[in-house]
């Protein structure tokens, strides 16, 4: 029998929340509610106005912010946790001074994180939190692990895919302090074990799922662009991970072969004004449309007008927006790239491109581009596999196993 675990007892913790990006983790905490967990929302900032999806307002409402916090309040916070546990408060301050080998930077950083770690617990405790669960290897899961330092609450951690390859600070050791860490694939557990030093038995493999209702293919038959032009769609934060600057030389060498594309681009980011004047540059100002980001049911809407589904990255380690794009019908091109092949065969629901090379991608795109019915075959075998075995529902209930077992143990 399932322990029954009072709500709030699990925490979701989460950088900054809610945001555009952050629908995957969105999803989760209402399928998680749906099946009778009620895990509290805590993040460490509220994002902005700009970045909060409307949508998720009944989310933002019910997160409980760390920032911002005056220095009255933090001192205290330090004062109090100091009196009352000076142990844990000196072992994990000692952690964040001398674990790791650290530059400068990353040392500061987690002192900072030691801070911010710190002045969390009372919100924790306040909740009735005996466990958190932390989205991201980065330094949210700094501040789960000094708190299990300071004597709890416990902790785990859902590895999103590129985090694992990019993020540095105490990798090690924030891991070896988890009761588990979930990852997508096995490629991603392999590494972690191989690389990290990781104990098999606590990384889980738990690929992500999709809902399959919010995500589907059109109704009727897809309408082909009158002029013949191949409509393209990638739906990605505009960071450097995922490459789009890749993609826009691969569109301009397709229009040198004589090829009509129209590509968008749906997300938002710091690498904005450098693609918006590599747009430019190319002569693709026409062709490429860079709306910003969207929220889960433009997404979707996106990629029913689209013809084929394009992921560029060079850092990707699941590629949610992959089986989200099969979901709607849609063939996808992918680089093989780490645990990507777990996520699309190739020749299957898409074609594989190898990491990095603008040629190569440029040629599945147009391999593609001129052969409708491989696309209409591939597009359906891409729904048929996320409805067979890619649900939302299906996926979350396992997760929701594991953290009963985790918080219900002794």
């Amino acid at each position: 029998m399932e322990p029954v675990i009072p709500p709030g007892a699990v925490a979701v913790l989460v950088h900054t929340f809610p945001l555009h990006s952050a629908t995957f983790i969105a999803g989760e905490v209402r399928e998680l509610e749906r099946q009778g967990l009620a895990p509290a929302l805590v993040a460490i900032r509220a994002p902005r106005p700009a970045e909060a999806p409307a949508a998720m307002d009944d989310l933002r409402r019910r997160t409980r912010y760390l920032l911002p916090i005056g220095p009255v309040a933090l001192v205290r916070a330090h004062a109090g946790a100091l009196a009352r546990q000076p142990r844990g408060y000196l072992r994990a301050l000692r952690a964040a001074l001398w674990r790791g080998r650290l530059p400068a930077r990353h040392r500061l950083r987690t002192l900072l994180h030691f801070g911010e770690a710190v002045a969390l617990r009372p919100i924790l405790a306040d909740i009735g939190c005996r466990h958190l669960h932390v989205h991201a290897l980065s330094g949210a899961a700094t501040i789960a692990m000094l708190l299990g330092e300071m004597g709890g609450p416990s902790y785990s951690l859902t590895a999103h895919g590129s985090d694992i390859f990019v993020e540095k600070v105490l990798l090690r050791e924030k891991i070896a302090g988890s009761r588990f860490t979930r990852v997508g694939t096995r490629f991603n557990r392999d590494h972690l074990v191989r690389v990290h030093g990781a104990d098999p038995g606590r990384i889980h493999v738990m690929p992500f799922g999709v809902d399959v209702e919010a995500f589907r293919p059109p109704e009727g038959e897809a309408a082909a662009a009158a002029d013949g032009t191949i409509r393209l769609v990638s739906v990605g934060r505009l960071v450097w991970q995922k490459a789009h600057r890749l993609l826009l030389g691969a569109c301009a060498r397709l229009r040198r072969q004589g090829i009509a594309l129209r590509l968008t681009i749906i997300g938002e980011g710091e690498e904005r004004a450098a693609l918006e004047a590599l747009r430019g540059r190319l002569g693709l100002d026409d062709v490429v449309d860079l709306p910003g980001a969207a929220p889960e049911a433009g997404v979707a809407a996106a990629l029913g007008r689209s013809d084929l589904f394009v992921l560029a990255s060079v850092s990707e380690g699941f590629g949610l927006v992959l089986l989200e794009a099969m979901a709607c019908g849609l063939p996808v091109v992918a680089p093989a790239l780490h645990g990507l092949p777990d996520v699309v065969a190739d020749g299957v629901e898409g074609r594989l491109f190898a990491p990095g090379a603008e040629e190569d991608l440029a040629a599945a795109i147009a391999g593609l581009a001129a052969d409708p019915e491989l696309r209409r075959r591939l597009g359906a075998a891409g729904r048929r596999r996320v409805v067979e075995s890619c649900r939302l529902q299906e996926r979350v209930a396992g997760f929701a196993r594991l953290l009963r077992a985790t918080v219900g143990a002794p």
